[in-house]
C-alpha cells in the first residue's frame, strides 16, 4: 500500500501571500483587457458624420442594438403602472405649492406653442386639446419628496395628442 502524504495546513502567511497573488494576477489581467480595449478603440476607423451615422463601427452598431433592446424592455405594454378603482382615490389631493399661479390664467388667449427641429410650428388653443378624448387614471402617485398617495388624474394622453397633430416621430427600424 501507498501512503498518501498528508498536506500540511497553510499558514496565516501563506494564506495571505496565495491572496495577494491571485489580486494582482486579476489586476494584471483587467489592466491589460482595458488598455487593449482603449488600444482598438483609439485605433478604430473615423465614424461618419450624423447621429447615428457609421453602420460599419463595432461599437456604433453594438450602442445601436443596445439602445433598441433597453427600448423594448422600457417602454413595454408589460410595465403599465398599477391602477385603482376610483373609490380608492384620495378625497383631498395633497399638493406641495402654489408657486406660478398667483395670477388667473386666461384661457380664451392661451395657446401651445410646438416646433419641430425644422423650424415648423403649431399653435394649439385650449379648445381644441379639450376637444381630444379624455384619459383617466387612478394610481399611487409618489412624490420625490417622499410621500405616496393614491389619486386620480384625467386628462389628454400625450400619445393621443401627438397622433392627432401629426408629430408621431418616423420610427428608425435600421438600428
Amino acid at each position: 500500500m501507498t501512503k498518501k502524504k498528508v498536506k500540511k495546513p497553510l499558514t496565516i502567511e501563506q494564506k495571505i501571500n496565495r491572496r495577494t497573488f491571485l489580486s494582482f494576477g486579476v489586476f494584471g489581467a483587467l489592466a491589460t483587457g482595458a488598455a487593449l480595449g482603449y488600444k482598438w478603440l483609439y485605433n478604430s476607423p473615423v465614424e461618419a458624420t450624423g447621429i447615428t451615422g457609421g453602420e460599419r463601427i463595432p461599437l456604433r452598431r453594438a450602442l445601436n442594438k443596445t439602445e433598441l433592446a433597453v427600448r423594448r424592455l422600457l417602454y413595454s405594454e408589460k410595465h403599465l403602472v398599477k391602477t385603482y378603482p376610483k373609490s380608492r382615490a384620495a378625497k383631498n389631493v395633497r399638493q406641495n405649492s402654489d408657486i406660478g399661479l398667483e395670477s388667473a390664467i386666461d384661457l380664451a388667449a392661451w395657446k401651445l406653442e410646438v416646433c419641430k427641429s425644422n423650424g415648423e410650428q403649431l399653435l394649439i388653443t385650449m379648445d381644441q386639446i379639450k376637444a381630444l378624448p379624455k384619459t383617466e387614471i387612478v394610481f399611487d402617485f409618489k412624490c420625490v419628496e417622499g410621500w405616496d398617495q393614491i389619486q386620480h388624474w384625467g386628462g389628454l394622453s400625450f400619445t393621443d395628442f401627438i397622433k392627432h397633430f401629426n408629430r408621431m416621430p418616423k420610427p428608425n427600424w435600421n438600428m
